[in-house]
């Protein structure tokens, strides 16, 4: 219950924040913002606890942000009735119009399975922003830009199969929790490509 109460409070924060943020409930989990403890000075007395909070994307899309747990509490309150926006045709269609080619196998095979273009402009989005926030924790950890785009390039390939997510064969209910599924272990199997971590 309590994961649940965060995972509704970060979507929140991410509707607030300067810059755009694609991801869902299924991102939260499968991405790498963990709500986690951030000791800011190492010298701090033991009876002090470290502020809590989650690391995000900043707008730049290349480095982690730390949003203390104020932060995102203030932000709750002040977007409490902040409806999920839609993201329009035209933002979809631009994207799927410029995809890399890995990125365009993968369309290729969603759209056989009988996914729509905003499904697919989801997973996709998803998957990348899983890369950036990797890419951005190697970075934090001090690797080069080379030794960064070779991770990147290894944590793309080698995807889990997802021939089992095709559309109309399942109750809708029952194909988002496989693809809640899927998401979780194919961004543990890149967190431990890239980052050497499950």
């Amino acid at each position: 219950m309590e994961g649940r109460a965060e995972s509704s409070r970060i979507q929140v924060l991410a509707s607030s924040l300067p810059f755009t943020i694609h991801f869902s409930p299924i991102f939260i989990l499968a991405h790498t913002l963990i709500i986690q403890s951030s000791v800011m000075n190492t010298e701090q007395h033991e009876s002090v606890p470290p502020p809590e909070g989650i690391w995000i994307l900043d707008d730049t899309g290349k480095t982690l942000r730390f949003v203390s747990e104020e932060e995102l509490e203030n932000a709750t309150e002040a977007t409490a009735s902040t409806k999920s926006k839609v993201t329009p045709a035209e933002v979809i269609t631009e994207y799927l119009s410029n995809l890399s080619p890995p990125q365009k196998t993968i369309q290729d095979k969603l759209c056989e399975l009988g996914w729509d273009e905003a499904a697919i402009y989801n997973m996709l989005t998803l998957l990348e922003n899983q890369q950036r926030y990797n890419c951005a924790k190697l970075r934090q950890m001090g690797y080069t830009e080379t030794e960064i785009q070779r991770l990147d390039a290894l944590g793309n390939q080698n995807m889990n199969d997802f021939s089992h997510l095709e559309r109309g064969t399942a109750s809708a209910g029952d194909g988002e929790y496989q693809l809640q599924l899927y998401l979780l272990e194919e961004a543990k199997r890149r967190r431990l490509v890239m980052l050497g971590e499950e």
